[in-house]
């Protein structure tokens, strides 16, 4: 191959007829001793025993076993075979591309396709010498065999590749809820078109032009003192874990007190009388929605509260405190 040839005239030891033995150092990226395999593959950074090769007298090379060298197609990996010797097109520059074997690279003429792991070597008779008496093959050269050494050619490797830019920061929950806040127990479900039918409780909350939801909240005793905050908040939708929503229509809504608590057993026929609506809003992702305020939080008792659409709009959605929370909420200060 030409790696030899070239390294072999370079030392200038000996002539076409006679023969030169030595063996193979690589350096570049991964250096080291080059090894072989049993089938004939040279290695570099493996446990393979190191590679020792002579010329043939004919411009070709030889192993210990009088085995030559080749390029295998397609991949260009070089190899000891009994078919004859090739060159690499007079180049000098090889490739190692890593194997599945404990970090051992094989070598090659041409980089891998679809490997990136793949770096330029360059490989050097370690030592060329008239072939020792009765075909001795060791790893340390010794008179009266001479050697000679080549400096091995400049590697320069290539510049780092420039650090990834910063992922953006998160954007912030439109609502955190403190320790204290208040979750609904109970979520039931009415509709028009079913006046009479129970649907139960619910996990989501749904308003649209026929089904309203029903929030049953329990105020403990502790919270006498204190001022409640009804909020309603919808993130976006890449802000949310473990739920999900949709949003339609004009997304105006209204959210009224009921004068009684209602149950598993309430239908849009009997449901609750409206005592107040709290408040009309319109909610878009990404807000938070204050929609009433009450001192002594009804403190040491149950409360129902109902949320309807206004005209077209329409709001499904999971009810979840994970990061960030949705729905609705009562917070005590």
């Amino acid at each position: 191959m030409a790696f030899l040839a070239m390294a072999v005239s370079s030392q200038a030891l000996v002539s076409r007829e006679a023969s030169c033995c030595f063996g193979i150092t690589a350096y570049g990226g991964p250096s080291g001793i080059v090894g072989t395999l049993g089938d004939g593959q040279l290695r570099i950074g493996g446990q393979e025993p190191p590679a020792h090769l002579c010329t043939d007298g004919n411009g070709g090379f030889i192993d210990e076993q009088g085995r030559g060298c080749i390029v295998t197609p397609p991949t260009g990996q070089i190899q000891r075979t009994l078919l004859t010797s090739h060159s690499h097109d007079g180049g000098s520059t090889f490739y190692s591309c890593p194997t599945e074997d404990h970090g051992a690279r094989n070598i090659y003429t041409q980089p891998l396709e679809n490997e990136p792991k793949c770096v330029p070597i360059w490989m050097l008779a370690d030592g060329c010498h008239p072939a020792c008496p009765e075909n001795t093959w060791t790893s340390t050269v010794t008179a009266p065999c001479t050697t000679s050494t080549v400096a091995p050619p400049a590697y320069t490797p290539a510049p780092p590749a420039p650090a990834p830019p910063a992922p953006p920061a998160p954007k912030a929950c439109p609502l955190d809820l403190p320790p204290t806040v208040e979750f609904p127990h109970m979520i039931i479900h009415v509709d028009s078109s079913r006046p009479d039918q129970a649907l139960g409780n619910f996990f989501n909350g749904t308003a649209s032009s026929t089904v309203s939801s029903i929030f049953n909240f329990d105020f403990p005793s502790s919270l006498a003192d204190k001022t409640c905050h009804m909020v309603f908040t919808l993130p976006t939708q890449d802000q949310l874990e473990t739920s999900a929503f949709e949003l339609g229509g004009q997304q105006t809504f209204t959210l009224s007190y009921l004068a009684e608590v209602a149950t598993k057993e309430t239908t849009y026929n009997n449901a609750p009388k409206e005592d107040d609506i709290l408040k009309s809003f319109t909610i878009t992702p990404s807000t938070a929605v204050t929609i009433s305020e009450r001192e002594g939080c009804s403190a040491g008792s149950a409360r129902s509260f109902r949320l309807d659409a206004v005209g077209d709009s329409y709001i499904n959605y999971f009810q979840d405190f994970n990061p960030c929370p949705i729905g609705l909420y009562v917070m005590p200060s």
